[in-house]
């Protein structure tokens, strides 16, 4: 009986596992681009740089108050890039499960990457009821993990954006990689742009050139069919190598049953003496 119960178990292990791929694979909801996709949106963009002052350090002698080293005051990098993005025309609607209205991904990179490597939005926000939304993205030296901010190693780095419109709805999941993301619906052109990091030391607005781009948008469209199937198989082939390792175990057991069905009584008398 503990044999057969420890065979169910792997089995229904299997059988759970497999099943999991399936539910995994209709979850997905890839967004779409028409062959002549609607205009890009319109958006303006304002740097707001407000480095911070770090004030100069000085280091005494606790016993003499000689100063015994001064660091010098610096700036860090500070600062708030707000996108301002005119809204469409659209009326929300509702279905069983979701309520579909136009949603703005914003993808980013650094200027020396390839956008082919950006296959998912980094923030993804609904649109406002008013005649505008703003996007709100921080910068700084703080390396933290969240999709409205941006780390900024050194000044003078450069990032490109990229916008898109999408009529429909989306579920983040879990960042920073979005792999249960849900984004569904029909997307736009892209709006692209360049935002150049102020100095340290120089703080006020800047507002970088907006203009359209002519890039194909299903080469970064959320939910990239490609990236998932690469996705896929890694689950795919995962599981497989586990179910193989189960049944292999099976097998084991059952081998080792048939060649040893009886104690060994004069190997259990030994044991014994010992």
């Amino acid at each position: 009986m503990v044999c057969l119960s420890k065979k169910f178990t792997l089995m229904l292990i299997c059988t759970l596992i497999v099943s999991g791929l399936f539910l995994v694979e209709f979850c997905m909801a890839p967004v779409t681009v028409p062959s002549q996709p609607k205009d890009a949106p319109i958006v303006s963009v304002e740097i707001h740089n407000n480095p911070i002052w770090n004030p100069p350090t000085d280091y005494t002698n606790p016993y003499t108050g000689e100063v015994t080293y001064s660091f010098p005051g610096y700036y860090s990098l500070n600062g708030v890039i707000e996108i301002t993005v005119k809204n469409r025309s659209f009326t929300p609607h509702t279905d069983t499960n979701h309520i579909y209205n136009i949603y703005y991904c914003v993808f980013h990179k650094l200027d020396t990457h390839s956008w082919s490597t950006v296959n998912l939005p980094k923030h993804v926000v609904y649109q406002s009821d008013s005649a505008y939304t703003v996007i709100t993205i921080t910068y700084d030296e703080k390396e933290l993990s969240f999709p409205d901010h941006l780390y900024i190693a050194q000044e003078d780095t450069v990032f490109d954006f990229r916008i898109q419109a999408v009529e429909g709805y989306f579920n983040l999941g879990t960042p920073p990689n979005y792999f249960d993301a849900v984004f569904e619906g029909e997307g736009s052109a892209f709006t692209e742009f360049t935002v150049a990091i102020p100095a340290r030391d120089k703080p006020g607005t800047s507002k970088p050139i907006i203009q359209p781009t002519s890039v194909a948008p299903s080469t970064n469209a959320p939910n990239n069919p490609q990236i998932f199937q690469q996705y896929y198989i890694v689950i795919i082939v995962t599981s497989a190598c586990i179910i193989v390792v189960l049944i292999a175990i099976i097998i084991y057991q059952n081998k080792q049953g048939k060649t040893n069905p009886y104690p060994n009584p004069t190997h259990d008398q030994s044991l014994k003496n010992s």
